[in-house]
């Protein structure tokens, strides 16, 4: 049976292709192709074009610029960008057609190539045509435009790739004027894209309401209220979108644990606070992609308690863990904060789930796996450099630990719950 299901997969993928037809995307990429043999033959060289004439004379030239541009980038870089190219592009395209696509591609391609040369960003160019691709996939899953699942999986996580490498997600990531000619891609191109579909497919399929993740999506804006609150009692950020750490202080998170009131303050305060903006999208993109699965697994009452008792339960280990550390009784320790116990909490709580759901798509399984094989690898790393107990840290890893094992045994408690006591499964898991 298994293997006749992947024959009939095949069959319908082949299917699809074949209807999709994506002339415009593969005759850019074959451009591209052809346009680095021109070069190699005018020049002689395989690469270094940049400080070539023909190079900087060609870039000048609508679209052109756009085919040459790769073409100044490593071969890695250029292969990982026809590639990006190829897969995210053809389900745009089949989303659009082929003129809409090529049309809307053109005029942001274009707009673009003319801001690089004018602000001399060429070397990310490649980054802000992805963005540009990705702005008109998005909307496309918006309306639910299907495609085979395994261009699904592979979209969905060089997507992720792309957007965090474009997105501040680190604590001390400094946004650039460019980071704003990134969003105009992302932005522009959906914003086209959805200003041509609407006209051609009318009213947007919306889900019903009580099928949005309303838990996830408010602790989101909680968090983004919270930080705009620090950074106006911080009178702006720095350089890196941070607030001064005697900023929280002063709204009452302890400098250092250092007493069982310091420790009372920091369960209170910790989980809602965020060091710099990069600090706070990092940690509301994990909560959001694991959010909305573990809502459409558990429903919204089980999130809310998954979300508080991983949250909370995971600054209550650590406060403790930091006030009895080895050392002495009452040691003083920095206090630390941020929302990534919370996320790592909804991480455990879907990890065993997500592949079983049947409300959730391939595409954000995949982004969600994606997720949790990375960040798991990085704090299991982390923790066996520096150990359980290192209070001081910058990355507090071992919230990162708590928080995944207190939703972990929540929702394997919570399914349990359902099978032996109810006789019936999660929500999300229900085949009706």
């Amino acid at each position: 049976m298994f293997f006749k299901n992947q024959r009939q997969t095949r069959k319908l993928s082949k299917v699809w292709i074949v209807q999709t037809q994506p002339w415009i995307t593969i005759g850019y990429v074959t451009a591209v192709l052809l346009s680095w043999l021109l070069l190699f033959l005018l020049t002689g060289h395989t690469s270094g074009y940049r400080s070539s004439a023909v190079f900087q004379l060609c870039t000048k030239i609508p679209l052109i610029g756009s085919l040459l541009f790769p073409l100044g980038q490593s071969v890695y870089n250029v292969f990982w960008y026809l590639l990006t190219v190829t897969l995210i592009g053809v389900y745009g395209e089949y989303f659009l057609g082929h003129r809409d696509f090529a049309v809307i591609a053109g005029v942001m391609f274009v707009v673009l190539q003319y801001i690089a040369l004018a602000n001399h960003f060429t070397n990310i160019m490649l980054l802000w045509m992805v963005l540009t691709l990705i702005g008109i996939a998005a909307v496309g899953v918006w309306y639910h435009v299907p495609c085979p699942g395994w261009l699904q999986g592979i979209d969905a996580v060089m997507g992720l790739i792309w957007l965090e490498y474009f997105l501040p997600v680190t604590i001390d990531a400094s946004i650039e004027y460019y980071f704003w000619f990134g969003v105009i891609s992302l932005l522009g191109s959906g914003t086209l894209a959805f200003m041509v579909s609407f006209r051609k497919q009318g009213a947007l399929k919306r889900a019903p309401l009580v099928q949005l993740p309303w838990v996830t999506i408010g602790w989101c804006l909680l968090l983004a209220v919270t930080f705009l609150v620090e950074v106006v009692v911080n009178h702006g950020v720095d350089e890196y979108g941070g607030v001064d750490p005697a900023t929280v202080v002063k709204m009452g998170l302890p400098k250092e644990i250092d007493s069982v009131g310091s420790v009372f303050r920091q369960l209170l305060l910790a989980p809602l606070m965020q060091r710099s903006i990069g600090h706070l999208t990092g940690n509301v993109v994990g909560i959001f992609i694991c959010g909305l699965l573990t809502e459409r697994i558990f429903g919204h009452l089980k999130t809310f308690l998954i979300l508080i008792l991983g949250g909370w339960g995971s600054a209550l280990i650590r406060s403790l863990v930091t006030l009895w550390a080895p050392g002495g009784i009452f040691i003083s320790f920095d206090g630390g904060f941020g929302a990534s116990g919370i996320g790592f909490a909804l991480m455990g709580a879907t990890l065993f789930f997500a592949f079983a759901a049947k409300n959730v798509s391939i595409g954000t399984k995949s982004i969600f796996y994606a997720l949790t094989v990375v960040n798991i690898y990085q704090v299991l790393s982390n923790l066996m450099k520096s150990g359980f107990v290192d209070p001081t840290a910058e990355v507090a890893d071992d919230v990162h630990f708590y928080g995944f094992m207190i939703g972990l045994t929540l929702s394997i408690s919570f399914f349990l719950w359902s099978r032996l006591k109810h006789h019936q499964s999660l929500p999300g898991l229900d085949d009706q």
